[in-house]
């Protein structure tokens, strides 16, 4: 499995078997059922891409408002 993210927190940089990619670019894109994309609201916010028009896999939300969207990359391909 591989996490790409904008902005990640210490938390996720703690022992991890995940391997934890910076999503800089849409050119970087690895669109397999092995690689997972995280956006939050601050690399939103800050302009960075975000894939329009495609269904995330998951959101996570805290205290009724969406704070991330996390995109599986084979459904980005499509």
């Amino acid at each position: 499995m591989r996490l790409h993210c904008s902005y990640y927190g210490d938390w996720l940089l703690r022992r991890s078997p995940i391997e934890i990619l910076s999503l800089d670019s849409p050119r970087n894109l690895r669109l397999s059922d092995r690689d997972y994309y995280l956006f939050n609201r601050s690399s939103v916010l800050m302009g960075d891409w975000f894939p329009v028009g495609a269904e995330p896999l998951f959101t996570i939300s805290f205290r009724g408002f969406t704070q991330a969207w996390v995109f599986r990359g084979d459904r980005l391909a499509r």
